[in-house]
């Protein structure tokens, strides 16, 4: 999969990742030996970036998706980018908590 080009987005309606499979085996094709339920590419060109490795606001929408699918709460989301990470997602009701490493890109202060 590539990026779709800023010139190409007003063609495409849906913002939303791309899901490139989807198994309830724990397995992946692009990472081997690492239990993902299912595996996403985030493009956002539109939005000024044009793939975003780890989207934790797009595996909120997911997890209820593949929750439906599969019959679970507990989940786990395998973005394969360039700088691959892995996403548990735990849903109770309307509420999806995500869980996994992250790392501080940048800190300030926002006065309102």
């Amino acid at each position: 999969m590539r990026p779709v080009t800023a010139e190409r987005s007003s063609a495409i309606e849906t913002r939303a990742a791309s899901v490139r499979r989807a198994t309830a085996e724990p397995s992946s094709a692009t990472n081997p030996g690492a239990p993902a339920d299912f595996e996403t590419r985030y493009f956002n060109p539109w939005g000024g970036v044009d793939e975003d490795p780890v989207t934790g606001s797009v595996h909120t929408v997911l997890a209820g998706y593949w929750r439906d699918r599969l019959g679970r709460s507990l989940l786990t989301g395998y973005p394969a980018s360039r700088r691959p990470g892995t996403i548990r997602m735990g849903i109770d009701g309307d509420r999806v908590e995500l869980a996994g490493k992250a790392r501080v890109a940048f800190e300030g202060t926002v006065t309102v």
